[in-house]
């Protein structure tokens, strides 16, 4: 059996890169995906509402999504705490306690290869937010990021294996 770590890693689109600050790419090492458990990779791109950056993350293997914005790199900060920070508070609307996913954290790690299947989904995404954003603007109305992201994917289908889940569980 492959020895698989649960290394909190991301990649970063091209536009997504230079945003994720100095620090990030000076202090962040470089993974290869195959040896982390897929629960822990998560693929990032950058989406544009009123020239304001939002961040759009996707988990290759369970299609969860979660957006943080509007953002500003801040080289004070490194990248990896808010992105800990912001996939831990959107975990909290899945789990009682979302410790238990960090709990078993040994490190973190920046992706150097993107997955086909995440960048797909992504794009998928960025075409939705598109076309919400012009019907909205056709009825009079303007797009509202991230309030409206999470009304939209709240329950965006997911799917594992043929199984179709959805990312809001009804309480």
């Amino acid at each position: 059996m492959k020895n698989i770590n649960a290394i909190l890693s991301i990649y970063s689109s091209k536009k997504l890169t230079p945003l994720l600050g100095k620090n990030f790419h000076k202090t962040t090492p470089k993974v290869v995906a195959e040896k982390i458990n897929p629960l822990y990779c998560w693929f990032g791109d950058i989406y544009y509402l009123d020239r304001k950056k939002y961040l759009i993350f996707c988990n290759a293997k369970t299609r969860v999504i979660f957006m943080i914005g509007p953002y500003q790199v801040d080289n004070k900060i490194h990248f990896m705490n808010i992105f800990h920070d912001q996939l831990k508070k959107h975990l909290s609307k899945f789990f009682a306690d979302p410790e238990n996913y960090f709990e078993k954290v040994e490190d973190i790690g920046y992706l150097e290869k993107p997955d086909k299947g995440a960048t797909a989904f992504l794009n998928r995404v960025k075409e939705d937010l598109n076309y919400s954003k012009a019907y909205r603007k056709s009825e009079g109305n303007q797009m509202k990021l991230p309030e409206d992201f999470e009304i939209m994917f709240e329950r965006y289908p997911i799917s594992i294996k043929g199984k179709f889940f959805s990312q809001k569980i009804d309480s």
